[in-house]
């Protein structure tokens, strides 16, 4: 199996897993969601922490220089950020509409990575991908107000 073969099939399966885990949001936000992310960040790191370790010999894998440290904090501050708070607020949606509806609304996510990988990151074919991207527009647009 080449390379793309296997990203597209762990995407795939990441794509299931992320259905299922909507589903299971829609449950969880009958509760507190504040507390639920920071609970559940703290088990992924409980959890994960001993494997990352186990993997890369016992030292994370980290080998940054203070250059580099100091220009990944930026970097870290915005994934601490950026992690929890778009699933906090997909929660807080499911507490007033159905899940059918609000998750497709938040998979809107991949039209703008079309977008700011076409432009940020050069990553070519942009029109190509815009054009399949307005399919999916159209799709969005269907289960939520069809």
């Amino acid at each position: 199996m080449n390379s793309t073969a296997t990203a597209l099939t762990l995407a795939s399966g990441a794509a299931v897993l992320h259905a299922l885990w909507s589903l299971v949001s829609k449950r969880l936000a009958e509760y507190d969601a504040v507390a639920f992310v920071w609970l559940a960040s703290l088990g992924s790191f409980v959890a994960y922490a001993p494997v990352v370790l186990l993997l890369t010999g016992g030292d994370g894998g980290w080998r940054l220089t203070p250059v580099q440290l100091a220009e990944c904090r930026l970097l870290v501050l915005g994934a601490a950020t950026l992690i929890p708070l778009p699933y906090l607020l997909f929660l807080f949606a499911l507490r007033l509409a159905p899940a059918a509806l609000v998750s497709p609304v938040r998979e809107a996510s991949v039209l703008l990575v079309v977008l700011l990988g076409g432009t940020l990151l050069a990553e070519g074919r942009l029109r190509a991908r815009l054009l399949a991207a307005g399919v999916i527009v159209t799709g969005l647009s269907l289960i939520a107000f069809g």
